[in-house]
C-alpha cells in the first residue's frame, strides 16, 4: 500500500462552442510534476474520446447537429487516490431521447498508476462471487427492470471509488432499458474486507483497517 496522504487541487476547466459544453478536472499542485502532466493528458484523452468516438454518443449523433454535454464528479482525492466520474450526454435534432455515458478514472497520485478493476481485489481470492451475489440481490431489492439478465461482473468492469464504497456501473441497454438511466450498485468496502489487495487503491482509502 502506498499512502503517502496526497491530495490534488482540482481545477475546474469549460470548454464551450455551439451545441457543445464541457466541464473537465486538471490536477495540480502535486510534488512529481511529470506524474502530474501524465494524470491531466490522460484526462484530456478521455474527455476527448467522450466527445469524438461515435460509441460514446447518440446512436443517431452528427457532427454540428448534436447537443453535447461533458460533466464530472471528483468522487474521491485523498490519500494518493483520485477518482472520478464522467458523464457524457447527447442530443441530436429531432431525436426522440438522449444519450447518456459514464466513464471513469481511478488513478495514484503519487506514481500515476492507472487502476483497473482486477487491481482491487486479490486475484482468485472469491471477490467475484460475491459482489456478483449483492449486484443480484440489488436489481431483486431494488425491483430494477432487466431486458437481459445480469450473471456476472467482467475482468475489465467499469467502475469508480467513493469513501466506503466501490461503485460498479452498467451503460445504457447493458442489462436494463433507456428510462432506467445508469444503473449503478454499491458495494461497501466492508462486505469484501476478505478480498482487498492490499497494494490496491482501496487499501490507501481504508484507515486503521475500518471498513
Amino acid at each position: 500500500m502506498i499512502d503517502t496522504g496526497i491530495t490534488a487541487t482540482i481545477i475546474d476547466m469549460k470548454y464551450e462552442e455551439p451545441k457543445i459544453h464541457i466541464s473537465y478536472p486538471r490536477v495540480g499542485d502535486l510534488p512529481d510534476k511529470g506524474v502530474q502532466s501524465f494524470i491531466n493528458a490522460v484526462i484530456e484523452d478521455l474527455v476527448n474520446d467522450l466527445l469524438t468516438n461515435p460509441e460514446n454518443l447518440h446512436p443517431g449523433y452528427e457532427p454540428g447537429q448534436t447537443d453535447i454535454t461533458i460533466q464530472y464528479i471528483v468522487e474521491v482525492n485523498r490519500n494518493s487516490i483520485l477518482s472520478l466520474r464522467f458523464e457524457v450526454y447527447s442530443f441530436p435534432e429531432g431525436a426522440a431521447n438522449g444519450f447518456t455515458k459514464v466513464k471513469s478514472l481511478t488513478v495514484n497520485l503519487a506514481d500515476g498508476q492507472i487502476y483497473n478493476f482486477g487491481d482491487l481485489f486479490i486475484p482468485g481470492s472469491g471477490y467475484v462471487k460475491v459482489i456478483n451475489d449483492i449486484i443480484k440481490q440489488e436489481f431483486i431489492n431494488r425491483d430494477i427492470p432487466q431486458i437481459n439478465e445480469f450473471e456476472s461482473i467482467t475482468e475489465d468492469q467499469e467502475f469508480y471509488l467513493r469513501d466506503h464504497v466501490l461503485v460498479i456501473y452498467f451503460q445504457l441497454f447493458e442489462y436494463t432499458p433507456h428510462y432506467v438511466g445508469i444503473p449503478e450498485f454499491e458495494i461497501p468496502y466492508f462486505a469484501v474486507r476478505d478480498y482487498i489487495n492490499p497494494e490496491g487503491p482501496i487499501a490507501n482509502l481504508v484507515e486503521d483497517n475500518q471498513y
